[in-house]
């Protein structure tokens, strides 16, 4: 469990300094790594409190869609390849810029292009998480306190 947490936090701390360092670099807006590193707090939180009622990240997925979009492996790899593609490509974008600065125009509009796209599946992927982290959540507090009196079958009316 603590290999699975600290890969997770590891990979996300390296994600986000990519996406603050493009962002200091001008090659990326502010409000990207704003939405990263807000999806990121939400959703590890979330999942954090789902291991410590001994669910994984991926085993508190109700939905099917939900684990579609969070555990499948085809999600994941997509979401990996289209963060490593944009980060590869930002890197070169500056790296080539040092030499001749028009090139930021020449790429510009695929860069806005992947970087809406990573975004973009950065939110889709994080919803469920969300969604159904609410059903953990209710699931948890409707739970009956083990030391309360039983009830009796009949209800009060006032």
């Amino acid at each position: 469990e603590i290999g699975a947490v600290l890969d997770i936090a590891l990979d996300r701390s390296v994600e986000n300094i990519l996406w603050i360092t493009f962002m200091y670099l001008g090659l990326v807006p502010l409000w990207v790594p704003m939405v990263f590193l807000i999806r990121s707090f939400v959703v590890d939180g979330i999942r954090g409190a789902a291991l410590a009622r001994g669910k994984s990240g991926f085993g508190m997925m109700y939905s099917p869609l939900g684990r579609f979009l969070v555990a499948s492996r085809f999600m994941r790899a997509l979401y990996g390849l289209a963060k490593g593609v944009i980060f590869g490509l930002l890197y070169l974008t500056w790296a080539l810029a040092i030499k001749d600065p028009t090139i930021l125009i020449t790429l510009h509009p695929l860069n806005q292009s992947l970087i809406f796209f990573t975004t973009a599946l950065c939110l889709i992927r994080g919803r469920p998480v969300i969604q159904d982290g609410r059903i953990l959540f209710r699931a948890a507090t409707k739970q009956p306190d083990p030391a309360a009196p039983p009830e009796s079958g009949r209800r009060r009316t006032i």
